[in-house]
């Protein structure tokens, strides 16, 4: 375990009320997205959020405020909501034992010690999802980058999967600890029997490249019947839906046979995660989980976005059909085994107990 520089001062003895450890949570604003339109990481944050209450630890949001006060005009208009969020979790670091925040929003955090949660990589993004991107878009990645480096170099970094954390070293970032996003199989579960189910779905945030939108429309054109719940109109070549709440989609997944997910950037994607755990068989982009996955089941995992790929995905999907019931099982076992609550609860605990540990230790 590397040796972090903590900076901890000495009013951060006289936190807590009546003794209970109290954590601040900063996660990534998202502008103008609606409650119940909640991406990964707003799923994965709640998760947490909860978990840690029921032990006993007293979670409490630290909100972004732009108009926070005093700051150095130069940082505001370089590093922007990075800096300035980073300023209101120090000036209100002495309430808290211990500071949870996206990876997005840390750039100098100091005087507690703080979890860095990497939902998400700009290098990342950037390198593989950056198709026809204009130099602007691309200067500000690679800004964005920068920022993000810089945020982790005295925090406890986790990353949510394999893939992301060796995107994570290559862009100079010390990874801790991998802990997967984690999927309730309490509520995302097979609800009846799948024969009068006839189409393909995909849901998700729309991003034409991104999200390989190209790819589902080349799928398309072979007679494959795809749904596309996302957040936009387009052609006829897809079928558009619009995007449901989170508590409806263990739903939703149980309607289909198949999601196909050809992202061309993900960390720990939870669509494909959510639908395995309903015993929707899955074929996916080889991101995010894709590399974990594509060890035990490979039938489930594409490499490549040109038109062989396209080619693979419609031949894995009809090799899926033919043994249905036995790549359902093996897709909601795969969740069982490798992204149960059990499993996640287990890890976040010891990082968060590791922190406090060293932390006391140091008073």
């Amino acid at each position: 375990m590397r040796i972090r520089n903590l900076h901890l001062g000495v009013h951060h003895r006289e936190q807590c009320e009546n003794n209970k450890i109290k954590i601040g949570f900063a996660p990534y604003p998202h502008y103008k997205v609606p409650l119940n339109l909640k991406g990964g990481d707003h799923t994965v944050n709640e998760m947490l959020t909860n978990l840690l209450n029921g032990e006993g630890l007293a979670v409490e949001y630290i909100d972004y405020n732009v108009n926070n006060g005093k700051c150095n005009w130069f940082f505001k208009r370089l590093i922007g909501m990075p800096y300035l969020y980073s300023q209101i979790i120090n000036n209100n670091a002495s309430k808290y034992h211990l500071i949870i925040c996206d990876s997005g929003v840390a750039f100098n955090i100091k005087s507690v010690p703080c979890i860095n949660l990497f939902h998400y990589s700009f290098k990342g993004y950037r390198e593989k999802a950056g198709i026809n991107w204009k130099l602007g878009e691309i200067l500000n990645y690679i800004r964005l980058t920068y920022i993000q480096t810089e945020g982790a170099k005295n925090t406890y970094n986790i990353a949510v999967s394999n893939f992301l954390r060796n995107i994570l070293v290559e862009q100079g970032i010390t990874v801790d600890s991998i802990i997967s996003n984690s999927v309730d199989t309490n509520i995302f579960i097979p609800y009846s029997d799948c024969k009068t189910r006839t189409r393909y779905l995909f849901a998700g945030g729309y991003s034409y490249y991104g999200k390989g939108f190209d790819v589902l429309e080349r799928i398309a054109s072979f007679g494959i019947k795809i749904d596309c719940v996302t957040n936009h109109v387009g052609n006829k070549k897809l079928n558009y839906l619009p995007p449901v709440g989170h508590e409806k989609m263990a739903s939703l997944y149980n309607k289909y046979r198949i999601l196909i997910y050809p992202s061309r950037f993900e960390c720990c994607q939870m669509v494909p995660l959510e639908a395995m755990a309903c015993g929707l068989p899955v074929v996916i982009s080889n991101v995010g989980i894709g590399p974990d996955l594509k060890k035990e089941i490979p039938e489930f995992v594409i490499e490549g976005y040109d038109d062989q790929a396209v080619g693979e995905y419609v031949e894995k999907i009809q090799f899926i059909e033919s043994n249905y019931r036995h790549y359902s099982h093996l897709a909601r076992k795969y969740v069982l085994m490798h992204h149960s609550y059990e499993k996640f609860k287990e890890s976040w605990l010891k990082s968060v107990k590791y922190l406090l540990d060293d932390y006391q230790s140091m008073l």
